[in-house]
């Protein structure tokens, strides 16, 4: 009879065991499957498609300051902070005609490790002369030297995006 009673938590434990693992690997071949998507998602913008309609042209600005010893070290949060925040501008504006311009400081900025297919959708602007707590206060000159080029004018801060899940 005392074996038989200490076979029962086992008993009772082990359906809510095999269901946590079902739960768990359910979620993250979902979240692989996301992941998946994503990453089609950017690949098919990586390049503007001319479809024939006119579009909207939209001058995005992301301001990114990072101090001397970050833009040495490249701590990796950052970097994919700025990356989370590019392919998000890539991914809701895939049907307009989008120019993103990356706002800096000299010497002050991760844009060199950036991923090739961002490298070459992004301009870097280099600002001097300022101090560069306050260099987001020289946007609105980038936007009115283009207010005849575009339509719509969006800025961004790098530091915008965070991992939710």
């Amino acid at each position: 009879m005392n074996k038989n009673y200490k076979k029962i938590p086992k008993l009772l434990l082990w359906p809510a065991s095999l269901a946590s693992l079902v739960y768990h690997s359910v979620r993250t071949r979902w979240r692989i499957g996301l992941l998946h998507q994503r990453e089609s998602a950017i690949e098919f913008c990586r390049e503007p498609r001319e479809t024939g309609a006119v579009r909207q042209r939209i001058l995005v600005v992301i301001t990114h300051v990072v101090t001397e010893e970050e833009a040495r070290t490249a701590p990796e949060a950052k970097l994919h902070r700025l990356v989370a925040t590019l392919d998000a501008a890539l991914v809701s504006f895939a049907h307009c005609e989008l120019k993103i311009v990356i706002n800096t400081f000299p010497q002050r900025h991760l844009t060199a490790r950036l991923p090739d297919y961002l490298r070459r959708r992004v301009e870097i602007i280099e600002q001097t002369g300022c101090d560069p707590m306050y260099i987001e206060f020289l946007v609105p000159d980038l936007f009115l030297k283009s207010r005849e080029d575009f339509d719509w004018f969006l800025f961004l801060e790098d530091d915008m995006t965070h991992d939710c899940c």
